[in-house]
């Protein structure tokens, strides 16, 4: 029989409670080991994505960060990944490539818009990006927005291009 501990609890031997300890700070170091590794998996792909947000993204889906190179799955990474760059998410949601514009598509989807009046509800919508420079650009996004806030508080205006043009 083990020997009587405290309250006759039978105490644990000086080996078994070595081994207990150094088993939980191998299992403690691994997982801080993988969350740092994942931390700078992380930091690589916004400094990439803030170069070149193609790069960054394919950098991303290579290292799991995003999962699949779905317009949800990219839209959910710029709105809650911090430290990327309002002015390259900016450009990335402008522009004119097909896959770029259902991401912008599924970004502003995402957004719940309901009971906002239309300034803050555009506020909301740039909180996370900046416009682009480009006409052409600002009125793929603007437009979308105008939709998706039609969409959201119907009733609003006529129709959407009421709200594009007072937005715009």
């Amino acid at each position: 029989a083990p020997p009587a501990g405290i309250h006759g609890v039978p105490a644990m031997s000086r080996a078994s409670l070595g081994t207990s300890a150094s088993s939980v700070s191998t299992v403690s170091g691994s997982q801080s080991m993988k969350t740092f590794k994942q931390k700078k998996i992380l930091e690589t792909g916004v400094d990439l994505f803030n170069r070149s947000p193609k790069r960054g993204i394919k950098f991303l889906l290579e290292n799991g960060v995003i999962k699949e190179l779905k317009p949800d799955m990219v839209a959910h990474f710029l709105l809650n990944t911090q430290n990327l760059d309002a002015t390259v998410i900016g450009e990335y949601l402008g522009d004119m490539d097909p896959f770029n514009i259902s991401v912008m598509h599924a970004y502003a989807d995402s957004m719940d818009m309901c009971g906002l009046n239309f300034d803050d509800a555009i506020r909301f919508y740039l909180k996370k990006f900046r416009l682009p420079g480009e006409a052409q650009k600002i009125d793929r996004i603007m437009e979308k927005f105008a939709q998706r806030f039609c969409e959201c508080n119907p009733g609003t205006f006529a129709n959407a291009d009421t709200g594009y043009i007072l937005g715009y």
